[in-house]
């Protein structure tokens, strides 16, 4: 994404009183504990590590969906 990163838009989203209920899922192939923390203090509502597993990824999905809240 030339110019902005995902914790910008994560950020931009979240703080924005017209977008701030829209639920965000972060996917990162750079988990380490300070990627992590920034992007969950962002407003990330569910991160999740690549290699995605695919069963993992439709449980959260769906219960983001269901809930219209976090993942765990």
């Amino acid at each position: 994404m030339p110019g902005i990163n995902g914790f910008e838009i994560c950020r931009h989203v979240k703080y924005n009183p017209e977008t701030s209920s829209v639920k965000i899922l972060a996917i990162t192939g750079y988990p380490c504990e300070k990627a992590i923390r920034k992007i969950s203090n962002m407003g990330a509502d569910c991160i999740l590590e690549k290699p995605l597993d695919t069963a993992r990824l439709r449980k959260v999905v769906l219960e983001m969906l269901e809930t219209g809240g976090e993942a765990d």
